[in-house]
């Protein structure tokens, strides 16, 4: 089973809809969303990484999700320098060596949850979002394309979804919603677990 094939059931409980009978459409950008009518105002999002797999879900707003295995990344700084924003790469550079993999895979997966949020993935600069880890170890969205303002409109979290791996979920909403985090197993690969919030 593939991490998409198991999106089916996870939608059907939130839809009451067959399995069978819900009909997956896709952006240009490639972001899935449901064609089936009654439901479109269901947004959700899938991110896998090795056997991990994570599916997002909300309703009236768009919702991205990403999950990373955290590993060391030889190439790290320079990705880090070229794609990040200055105030990500000054923090992250500024780190002692060995926990540079873990802020550097928090930043990153809390920027591709907004890409994806927005519909765009890695289609858009990852400089696009500028995220902030304070000292407690919390996610802010500093600005979007520069713009503070609009970065208040939005709400970023990151979790752990497994020993070494990270998650982020991001939505555009003012006020921090309420998550729900449930844990669903099934063979893809050697395990699986999506987790719908």
């Amino acid at each position: 089973m593939t991490a998409r094939a198991a999106l089916r059931p996870i939608l059907s409980r939130y839809t009451a809809e067959d399995p069978a009978g819900l009909r997956l459409g896709y952006t240009d950008a490639g972001k899935p969303f449901l064609e089936n009518r009654g439901v479109s105002d269901l947004s959700f999002s899938i991110s896998h990484s090795d056997n991990i797999a994570t599916v997002a879900l909300t309703v009236g707003q768009p919702i991205g999700i990403d999950i990373e295995h955290v590993r060391r990344v030889p190439e790290q700084d320079r990705i880090t320098q070229e794609y990040f924003c200055h105030h990500e790469q000054v923090f992250l550079l500024g780190l002692p060596p060995q926990m540079r993999a873990e802020a550097f895979f928090k930043l990153w997966t809390c920027k591709e949850a907004c890409l994806k949020a927005i519909g765009t993935g890695l289609g858009t600069s990852l400089a696009t979002f500028e995220v902030a880890i304070d000292r407690g170890d919390s996610i802010t969205i500093v600005s979007v394309d520069g713009n503070k303002e609009i970065a208040k409109q939005w709400f970023v979290s990151s979790f752990v979804p497994e020993r070494e791996y990270l998650g982020a979920v991001a939505l555009r909403c003012s006020i921090a919603p309420e998550i729900q985090r449930f844990a669903f197993w099934s063979e893809l690969g050697d395990s699986d677990s999506q987790s719908g919030m």
